[in-house]
């Protein structure tokens, strides 16, 4: 007698996501997060993107990769200071000088 094998146990169903913020009744406060802030090194990556867009990549990515890569390794705090490429982070942008026009 040939017997069929035994059918495979059911799967209970998958249950619904949980939300991100779970509303009880206990009397400590949530954490608040502080709001996001750029990466130390986010200027050198945008001094990479300019020199990909504004000349041939394969030529002139090696500066401001090495730039990038230092700051990269470099403590927080103790980034290097060397001089930006192709970009000009906003806090050192200058002001035109003003016009004497009547």
């Amino acid at each position: 007698l040939d017997s069929a094998p035994p059918p495979p146990p059911a799967v209970p169903p998958a249950s619904p996501p949980t939300p991100a913020v779970v509303e009880s009744e206990s009397p400590v406060k949530q954490k608040v997060h502080p709001q996001a802030r750029p990466h130390r090194c986010n200027d050198r990556i945008e001094d990479i993107i300019q020199a990909a867009f504004q000349v041939s990549p394969l030529e002139a990515l090696g500066k401001p990769w090495d730039n990038f890569w230092e700051c990269m390794n470099a403590d927080p705090g103790k980034e290097p200071d060397t001089p930006y490429i192709y970009f000009t982070p906003e806090n050192q942008k200058s002001t035109p000088p003003p016009t004497n026009k009547p």
